[in-house]
């Protein structure tokens, strides 16, 4: 405990009974501000609980406005970050489709099939640590070379680490 000078340290070291009953009694005319400090030291258990039924209750009060906003916010999604990451994906996707005269979500549904029938090769398996894979990876990357996108010889099944290391690697 800091004390806020040397005399007050030894008082509070002999009076240790008379301590006792102070704070009884700071206990009974400050409970109000006690209370309100424990409150500030909840678990994140009950201030999850606490806010969640805070937003339901707010979602009932103000149901009108939320459906507002919502439509705002769609209206100006063609702004956000997220749509020009995905027009990004979509013109790329759309280049290397043309190759293969495709349209952009033929070309992105037979990428999905080829990834699946590349892990499945590799017995759902990373080839460099044998763990669980989610990744398929094309050896001769695509970019480079769209016309080797679905070539089965060209994928390796890989966990998300070594898929990483190895984008790292080859500067992707």
């Amino acid at each position: 405990m800091k004390y806020k000078n040397e005399q007050a340290r030894k008082w509070y070291l002999k009076n240790k009974k008379k301590r006792k009953e102070y704070d009884k009694i700071y206990g009974v005319v400050n409970s109000k501000s006690i209370s309100k400090q424990k409150k500030k030291y909840l678990s994140n258990d009950q201030v999850r609980e606490k806010k969640r039924l805070y937003n339901i209750a707010y979602r009932k009060k103000n149901r009108g406005k939320i459906t507002a906003k919502r439509q705002e916010y769609l209206r100006n999604w063609e702004h956000t970050n997220r749509f020009k990451r995905n027009l990004k994906d979509f013109k790329m996707l759309s280049k290397q489709a043309l190759v293969h005269k495709l349209t952009h979500f033929e070309y992105k549904r037979r990428l999905q099939a080829w990834s699946i029938i590349v892990r499945y090769n590799f017995k759902n398996r990373c080839a460099v640590c044998f763990a669980p894979s989610k990744d398929s990876h094309h050896i001769i990357f695509r970019n480079k070379y769209p016309e080797l996108s679905f070539n089965l010889n060209n994928g390796i099944s890989l966990c998300s680490i070594c898929h990483k290391e190895i984008h790292k690697l080859n500067g992707y």
